[in-house]
């Protein structure tokens, strides 16, 4: 399946499992179906919604197609060991990363500093960072950049705000100061971005 950023961004929505669907879209994993009949089954119907919905190009075709997809998402999910197996079967690395990307999805918008992140945890600074990087190969600061810049992403390629308004919505000081972040994490200042964006849509170019 070929998905685009924005499809992706409507599957995922914002729903409370929003962060672990967005986990696993977001890394490669293999998840045997031998094992259970009913999963086969259940991704096997998707991707044959997904087809029809494609081949008769429907009413609102769209919207049941974002609707299969978060059902495989939600099987990758469940299927996945790092996942399945819980808080309760993971290692105290990722039980406290679980919690940390709990707070992270709650509170980036707040803009909070690493070091808020780690006394919410009762933990050191230093060991927030290494068990982040244990977990996910990223540190601490990484991982609450990359979850700002999802969500900027997703309101310029698909609401109607401003980038004073984004700005204000993600916490920033101030529309310069988002123009600064994002310029440094995309190569190019939001407002570029966003036209980019809907010319590649106009021409049919998918976002990479």
């Amino acid at each position: 399946v070929l998905l685009s950023a924005r499809g992706l961004g409507n599957t995922i929505g914002h729903r409370p499992e929003a962060r672990e669907l967005r986990d696993v879209a977001d890394h490669a994993l293999t998840v045997p179906l031998t094992a259970s009949t009913e999963r086969r089954f259940a991704l096997r119907t998707a991707f044959a919604g997904i087809r029809r919905e494609l081949e008769e190009d429907a009413v609102a075709a769209h919207v049941v197609v974002e609707a299969y997809l978060r059902v495989i998402l939600i099987a990758l999910l469940r299927a996945a060991p790092s996942y399945s197996e819980g808080p309760q079967g993971a290692s105290p690395s990722h039980r406290a990363f679980t919690r940390f990307s709990t707070l992270v999805e709650r509170h980036f918008r707040d803009r909070w500093s690493v070091s808020l992140y780690a006394r919410t945890l009762g933990l050191t600074r230093d060991r927030l960072g290494d068990m982040c990087r244990r977990v996910r190969g990223l540190g601490p600061k990484d991982i609450i950049d990359r979850r700002v810049m999802i969500e900027s992403r997703l309101l310029l390629e698909t609401s109607g705000r401003s980038v004073n308004e984004i700005a204000s919505a993600l916490g920033f000081g101030s529309a310069a100061q988002f123009n600064r972040f994002f310029v440094r994490h995309a190569g190019q200042p939001p407002g570029a971005y966003r036209v980019a964006f809907l010319r590649g849509i106009e021409k049919g170019v998918s976002d990479p």
